[in-house]
């Protein structure tokens, strides 16, 4: 359908719940050549791209002149950004700039990362997402989207009437920046975990300034002998939307509670064999539970997953794409891919 967004004209498909994503694409030429004017019209349509948001999930600009970092930079250059970006968060990646992140680096490639909604496991979280592919993967390498609202209908209530009344609790280790692998084994299932350093996730090498960060973001904190760190974050797993107010499943159950669900049997052997095995140098990574404290059920966790499945939209990326995802209503994950990828991110607090 053909559809007026601002003073111009795009070409919008049909803004329904879970028909995610909706494409918009310029019909304007000056919107297809000119950077300048498609920054000001991406300016006057937020509050209206906001809307469409919170009902479909998840929008992609195609056909824009959006062509590097620099340009991506200037398109959501009035986007808030939270107050400490990807601190504390699980996954290694580096800043390119400005407002804008690589998108993960460090998980294998030829495996697929599940659906999630964007640092769920913190106290503090980005409500929205920006997507923009600078070069298109020529195999698989689609970042993948579902719909939270149709995947948490078909989670069984008894579990999430226990989220409900026990809340979630998260625990993550992160290692010493003195430390090294003692072999290329163990240097691959460190890679692979996100067994990441304390530097690396909270990007600075002061512990003076992560301690700073933990309290300014809700995070409990232990330092260990060893010069390594543990935290520790309770939420409800839920959170409101900030436009409509309703109340989303919102949390990291089944990405942090199941390491065989996330990456396979071949995998979780070698992860078991490293951090389950008596007298382990480190403690897991990630771990998760009931906000009192208890265990989860490993099997009720590893049932998740084909929920997830079940609702995973994917769509080729093309050079230029920017794609915004609305982080309480939407997941995301990513395709196994070979090749070239360039796939990076920025982070929101609103619209």
């Amino acid at each position: 359908m053909t559809s007026t967004l601002g003073d111009d004209v795009v070409l919008l498909g049909d803004v329904a719940e879970g028909e995610l994503p909706l494409f918009v694409t310029p019909a304007n030429p000056k919107l297809k050549n000119d950077l300048d004017a498609s920054v000001e019209w991406l300016k006057s349509v937020t509050g209206e791209l906001a809307q469409a948001m919170s009902r479909v999930g998840a929008v992609v600009l195609r056909g824009f002149p959006v062509k590097d970092t620099a340009d991506f930079n200037r398109m959501i250059e009035h986007f808030p950004s939270p107050d400490f970006d990807y601190a504390g968060g699980a996954a290694k990646r580096n800043n390119l700039g400005g407002k804008v992140f690589e998108t993960t680096t460090t998980i294998i490639t030829d495996v697929v990362l599940p659906l999630h909604q964007e640092m769920s496991y913190q106290p503090t979280y980005p409500t929205k997402l920006t997507f923009f592919c600078q070069v298109a993967p020529k195999n698989g390498g689609s970042t993948t989207i579902g719909d939270v609202r149709a995947i948490a209908r078909e989670i069984p209530q008894k579990f999430r009437d226990e989220v409900t009344e026990r809340g979630v609790m998260y625990r993550t280790h992160r290692r010493s920046p003195d430390s090294a692998p003692v072999d290329e084994a163990e240097s691959s299932i460190w890679h692979e975990t996100r067994h990441k350093t304390w530097v690396e996730t909270f990007y600075t090498e002061s512990a003076a300034e992560v301690e700073q960060i933990c309290r300014a973001t809700g995070l409990e904190f232990e330092w260990l002998p060893d010069g390594s760190l543990t935290t520790e974050c309770r939420t409800t797993g839920y959170a409101p939307h900030p436009l409509t107010g309703d109340t989303h499943w919102f949390n990291h159950i089944h990405g942090m509670g199941s390491p065989l669900g996330s990456f396979g049997e071949e995998y979780w052997k070698r992860y078991s064999n490293y951090y389950l095995r008596p007298g382990a140098r480190y403690p897991r990574p990630h771990e998760v539970f009931f906000g009192d404290g208890t265990p989860m059920d490993p099997d009720t966790v590893l049932s998740l997953y084909p929920l997830y499945r079940e609702h995973t939209v994917a769509f080729p990326w093309q050079e230029g794409d920017m794609m915004f995802v609305d982080n309480v209503i939407t997941a995301h994950g990513r395709s196994p891919y070979t090749g070239p990828r360039n796939i990076q991110v920025s982070l929101s607090t609103g619209w």
